[in-house]
């Protein structure tokens, strides 16, 4: 599919250390399962900033115990009583999804009111429960979630995105191609894009943090493959040999694309260049973004440190917008693929 520019998103449907780098080089072909492990891990690339000695890192569950919930349609029967009961606090405390539908989650459920969120939210809290999240963890991962103040606009420009016209599902990501995280990412988002990529469009932008030397000029050398019409092999190129981003390792990357060399040189360097660059950096800034990777489903910000399990939960999330919109589910199966998968659809 071919690259797509001069669109907008409305409330679509909002230096790792030496011993990171160095787990990260040896499992970059390791299943996708097994990627997914450094996102719950919370090992992001992040922005040099303060810490707040005085930040509460207390884990307590906070509100007095409340009676058992048991639900027909979710099965708690693996729970451990204490995760029994942080569970039934969540959804006896949280209001339903639907602003029309306003009592908790397992009243929802059980009375089955005109909400096909509640159901779908208390097996997310099961499983946020279940992989050791404390309630306020899970309370934050279901607000994203089901929150639509959470959903932010996004505007997408120029960015180089693929996928079709009129998506049901858009994911927008933030990504430095020096961050490691970054390139544990790749693989994860072309899965879902080989999956969905028939309802969801992907969105590429760039947020090349200071702490990596290579990234600005990186992030540079992808726009200058854009103007020819091949940013996505570019990218391919570049999460491949994240390793290798001084200008000289990019330059050859443009020879083997057979992009005009001439061209992909003054592009690289042009002030057109470093304005694309820099405009979305500061539009990351402006949403508040921290850290790389950072991914939009709809306009919501997907924390993936607090996901139980990366992929099956980004497929859980993607599925529900689909199932949500009324439009049936087209999906397609594939095999998970490490950064030199098969080779991605147009530019």
């Amino acid at each position: 599919m071919a690259e797509q520019k001069g669109r907008s998103l409305t409330k679509v449907g909002g230096g790792g250390s030496p011993l990171i780098r160095l787990a990260m080089h040896r499992l970059r072909w390791a299943p996708l399962l097994v990627i997914a492990l450094v996102f719950t891990t919370g090992a992001t690339c992040k922005k040099n900033e303060p810490t707040d000695p005085t930040a509460d890192t207390a884990t307590a569950t906070g509100s007095a115990p409340v009676a058992k919930v048991e639900l027909d349609e979710v099965d708690t029967k693996s729970l451990t009583p204490r995760e029994h009961q942080l569970w039934s606090q969540l959804v006896s405390e949280l209001l339903s999804p639907c602003p029309n539908v306003a009592v908790p989650v397992a009243q929802c459920v059980k009375e089955k009111r005109d909400c096909n969120r509640c159901e779908p939210a208390a097996a997310l809290l099961l499983r946020a429960v279940q992989s050791g999240k404390t309630k306020e963890e899970a309370t934050e991962l279901y607000k994203a979630r089901f929150d639509d103040k959470e959903i932010k606009t996004i505007v997408i420009g120029d960015s180089p995105s693929k996928g079709p016209e009129e998506p049901v599902v858009t994911l927008v990501e933030f990504a430095d191609f020096e961050c490691p995280a970054c390139g544990y990412a790749y693989p994860i988002v072309e899965k879902m894009y080989e999956q969905y990529g028939q309802q969801m469009r992907v969105v590429f932008k760039h947020f090349p943090l200071d702490t990596h030397p290579n990234a600005k000029l990186a992030a540079q050398a992808s726009w200058a493959a854009q103007q020819q019409g091949q940013f996505w092999k570019m990218h391919k190129m570049l999460f491949t040999h994240q390793e290798r981003l001084t200008e000289p390792d990019l330059m050859n990357y443009a020879t083997e694309l057979g992009l005009d060399v001439k061209k992909f040189t003054r592009d690289l360097h042009s002030e057109e260049a470093v304005k694309a660059v820099d405009k979305e950096k500061t539009q990351g800034m402006g949403l508040g973004i921290g850290g790389t990777p950072t991914l939009y489903i709809n306009g919501r910000e997907v924390n993936l440190a607090l996901l139980s399990n990366v992929v099956k939960d980004l497929e859980d999330w993607i599925e529900l917008e689909i199932k949500l919109s009324g439009k049936p589910l087209e999906k397609q199966e594939v095999q998970p693929q490490g950064p030199q998968g098969p080779e991605e659809q147009g530019g």
